[in-house]
């Protein structure tokens, strides 16, 4: 666009358009605890003379995935992205697009939930498909007692500053998701459900099975509409037997002779004790949490509160912009400190302005008492942008704590973001769950309390037995943190000898001192920069996390080992994992499955793993020591950081993954494709001709493309995913539309600070898929009206079709979020219509319940029911109350099991116990509640 200015100098501004999106398709292959999805999306350039000199677009993944493949297909031409350092990659993309070719580049944005693509000279009137892998390790649901898969497609508006390319996209599309399952024989799938969407369940056989028998352990789920508009996570949840049985599997390297990794997943077999720690529930009431959000909160905390154990310190956060206690210190759980709080949660709306969960978190763990052990449970819809900062304050905290501090995290929302509540589970040593909206948060909040009270068995440690291949009398035993104890230090030595084959393959540069001024020396690998630091040689049995986190029985944790060809050679019998407080020694030993198939997707995993620790401030570098026993963290000081970011450069380019600090980078002239790097293969049909699409004035299209994007099934006995395969995953037929963001003449811009209704003027929107291109020419045709779509969804802008109103830049509409008209209207939730937080409700402090027409409403029976001769009103009450819980609730044991045990607790108090009139009590309360003889 050309604007005159008064001294008629023509001034040129680049215009910002936006591509049409064609097809978005996911497949997912589930086995066992881990995933692997290959995530397709094509746009097209509608212009038939204008080449597009670079487009962008963020998107989200879930926290802790491991992207291991990148493609960019072109026409006729298919580029394969490798990973480098972050800086070379970048310059790597910037050279190729110079010389005016194909270039893309897939970096990690602000948090390890946010990804970014550029791409650069994309052709006139050419189709685009990048294709994105990626594995993940599946989380375990406490909720559901079953393994639970996210695949992310919005990025809610998050408080704070970020560097996310911003701007609106109008993409109106939707996306397609299949979800093959396949778990072990013996586990057969009992159930696959979804929370978020209604879904098509095929069970016996997936997608590319459909003609072998079917078997229990074997399940397809599609969306029932076929698309899905990009307006909340997909959720699955699959519910299998052995679900909770802890496993360990070996994988060998296919490329790197003698390298392999070890997958533990653990779970305690025998009940954990439970203490009394002092307990406080932060509570996120911003602006983003009214309505649906704070009425399912607030439900849940009635639970929570009326679950916990007599005696216990307890107290209440609630923040916003600032924040408030309920007590200025812990106080101990009676009959009055329960009535307050009860109070407080009837003033509940989510009205405290902005998301300043550090300062909440900080004034939280500053208050607790310091001779008590200390949980927290932060419940949060995770918008912020500055979460690091909230990683490193609780990396300090919890190294410094004399007693015992736990954090756990609970996602509340449709687009909570995983990076946030994930990093605050791995850094606070506790864990991490998340309900969308609709989704009942009472079992999560029980289980998270039942965490919280769990006992600490303090530090673990894990032993490798191993056993000769000819000799099966030999077991020799080998302690996993043995290898930190002494690390040799080169202080005169140039970056780590082991950065991979293609550090490796760079030459050595001098180190400070020794003649680098001198010297000239190319940097093919990016770490030039690193040449004056000391060498520290990578442990041959590499822990992650490093520091195994305590462990609950009703939540997995799982820890990898990547084992270095200097570690012994014998195959892993068995791996002990053992626990010591000082008070209940803790031991279990599970043995070791071999995967008979060579492979790389543990190790994926476990690299990935391993640089997310680095990142957060924490992982195997913190604990290395010389052979004096000094730290290297103490040891170089300001120097530790930039070791930390080599080692983390060092797993990423040998593994192939990206991350903070490596990029994939795809250029049509790059001919490195490391051995270990799987190349995945994408096929798309033929794209509309240019004519057709050129003479449609708002670009609209309908693709009647394919995009096969799969992977084979793993063979019986062999590896944990299968080979490449080009089977199709299914069909996509998505309208599009194109809208241009035009420039603003020079001095015609507000100087007003964006404004939002929410969050205040520090809001930023990361508006997902907010793909926007720089064409060559600068006159686009006019924007048609009302083309923008609502919700921000995966790569576009999907939702709703429907007009919308054309807001400010960087002002956020909120309009579309569902408050309920009770909490506009008096500021308060509704009075309970669920049975179960009725019957909560109404239970006393004490654990019983009064025989009164609210508690025979609940049971359904009337005053005139026969009642047993000679016993209490309040002791039949609360008889009523139990049977009808344990016999019309059963599915919702989890979160009335601990006002039952408190109820019953008070039953044995006021002497009911065991005998021939009691039990005729508890039959005949059965008879009445279920109406059976």
């Amino acid at each position: 666009m050309v604007y005159p200015s008064s001294d008629q100098t023509v001034h040129i501004y680049p215009v910002q358009r936006y591509l049409p999106q064609v097809d978005l398709v996911a497949h997912t292959t589930i086995l066992s605890t881990a995933s692997k999805t290959v995530l397709s999306q094509t746009f097209f350039n509608p212009s038939s003379t204008d080449e597009i000199k670079e487009c962008k677009y963020v998107f989200p993944l879930y926290d802790g995935v491991s992207v291991v493949g990148f493609n960019c297909e072109i026409g006729s031409r298919v580029i394969t992205g490798i990973v480098k350092e972050k800086n070379k990659a970048k310059e790597v993309y910037d050279e190729a697009v110079t010389r005016g070719e194909t270039a893309g580049l897939l970096e990690q944005g602000p948090t390890s939930d946010v990804f970014m693509t550029t791409l650069g000279n994309i052709p006139a009137g050419k189709k685009l498909l990048v294709t994105i892998t990626y594995i993940g390790e599946l989380k375990h649901d406490v909720g559901a007692d079953g393994i639970r898969f996210t695949l992310p497609t919005k990025i809610s508006p998050r408080y704070g500053h970020n560097e996310v390319d911003q701007g609106s996209t109008v993409s109106s599309g939707g996306i397609a998701i299949t979800v093959d399952i396949s778990m072990a024989e013996e586990s057969h799938l009992q159930e696959v459900r979804s929370p978020s969407h209604p879904i098509a369940v095929t069970l016996g056989r997936t997608s590319k099975m459909l003609s072998e028998p079917p078997h229990l352990s074997r399940a397809s789920a599609t969306l029932s509409l076929g698309t899905s508009a990009l307006d909340k996570d997909f959720v699955l949840e699959i519910l299998h037997h052995d679900s909770g049985k802890p496993t360990a599997l070996l994988e060998t390297n296919p490329s790197i002779p003698g390298q392999r990794a070890l997958m533990a997943t653990l779970v305690p077999k025998t009940p954990t004790q439970l203490s009394k720690p002092e307990v406080i529930f932060v509570a996120d009431q911003s602006g983003s949490m009214q309505g649906n959000r704070t009425q399912t909160l607030v439900a849940a905390l009635k639970v929570f509160l009326k679950s916990l154990p007599v005696g216990i310190k307890f107290n209440i956060c609630l923040f916003g912009t600032g924040h408030t206690f309920l007590f200025s210190k812990s106080q101990e759980y009676r009959k009055d400190s329960l009535d307050k709080a009860l109070n407080l949660l009837k003033g509940l709306n989510g009205n405290h302005g902005g998301t300043e969960t550090l300062s909440a978190v900080k004034a939280s763990i500053d208050s607790r008492d310091p001779n008590e052990n200390l949980s927290v449970i932060l419940a949060t819809d995770g918008d912020i942008w500055q979460q690091q900062d909230l990683f490193d304050y609780l990396n300090s905290s919890i190294a410094k704590s004399k007693k015992s501090l736990r954090v756990f995290a609970l996602g509340i929302g449709n687009s909570v973001s995983s990076a946030l509540i994930e990093g605050v589970a791995r850094a606070g040593n506790g864990f991490a769950q998340s309900v969308g909206e609709g989704e009942k948060l009472d079992s999560k909040v029980i289980r998270m309390l039942k965490g919280a009270l769990t006992l600490d068995n303090g530090a673990y440690t894990i032993e490798i037995q191993y056993q000769k291949d000819d000799d099966e009398d030999y077991i020799l035993v080998e302690r996993v943190t043995d290898s930190l104890r002494i690390m040799a230090i080169d202080g005169s030595a140039s970056p780590n000898s082991q950065l991979g084959r293609e550090l490796a393959a760079s030459p050595r540069i001098p180190t400070e001192g020794k003649g680098d001024a001198d010297t000239p020396m190319s940097d093919a690998d990016g770490q030039a920069r690193c040449a004056h630091l000391p060498t520290v040689t990578v442990p041959k049995l590499l822990q992650t996390p490093q520091n195994i986190p305590p462990l609950y029985p009703f939540s997995r944790t799982t820890v990898y080992i990547l084992m270095s060809p200097d570690a012994s050679h014998g195959t892993p019998k068995s791996i002990i994992l053992k626990g010591d407080s000082g008070e209940s020694p803790f031991e279990m030993e599970i043995p070791v499955e071999v995967i008979d198939q060579p492979s790389e997707t543990i190790q994926h995993l476990a690299a990935k793993k391993a640089v997310a620790e680095l990142e957060e401030g924490r992982g195997w570098l913190v604990h290395a020591s010389d052979d004096q026993g000094t730290l290297v963290k103490a040891k170089y000081g300001e120097k530790f950081e930039s070791i930390v970011e080599r080692e983390a450069v060092r797993l990423g380019v040998e593994y192939q993954i990206a991350g903070k600090y490596t990029s994939f980078v795809a250029v049509e002239s790059n001919t490195e494709n490391p051995e270990h790097t799987k190349t995945l293969e994408s096929y798309i049909g033929q794209p509309p001709s240019t004519d057709q699409l050129a003479d449609t004035p708002d670009y609209s299209l309908s693709s009647q493309s394919y995009a096969h994007c799969c992977f084979g099934r793993p063979a019986s006995g062999g590896s944990l995913f299968g080979s490449p395969s080009s089977n199709s995953v299914g069909r996509l037929s998505i309208p599009a539309s194109v809208s241009y963001s035009m420039a603003t003449p020079m001095g015609a811009a507000s100087n007003s600070p964006p404004v939002n209704r929410r969050h205040g003027p520090s809001q930023t929107a990361c508006h997902h898929g907010s793909t926007h291109a720089r064409s060559n020419r600068h006159t686009p045709p006019a924007p048609k009206k009302n083309s923008t779509a609502n919700g921000r969804g995966l790569f576009g802008r999907g939702g709703a079709m429907r007009h919308r109103k054309v807001l400010p830049e960087n002002t956020i509409d909120y309009s579309d979020e569902e408050i309920d008209a009770d909490v506009v209207r008096h500021g308060t939730v509704p009075e309970e219509k669920d049975p179960l937080q009725k019957l909560i409700a109404l239970q006393t402090f004490e654990g019983f319940w009064e025989f009164d027409a609210p508690l025979l409403n609940v049971v359904a029976l009337s005053g005139q029911h026969k009642v047993p001769e000679g016993l209490h009103l309040r002791l039949w009450a609360t008889i009523l109350a139990i049977t009808y819980l344990e016999k019309k609730m059963g599915a919702e044991k989890e979160a009335w099991e601990m006002c039952v045990d408190k109820a019953k607790g008070w039953l044995a108090g006021d002497g009911v116990e065991d005998g021939k009139a009691v039990d005729g009590w508890w039959k005949w309360a059965e008879t009445l509640v279920t109406g059976t003889e």
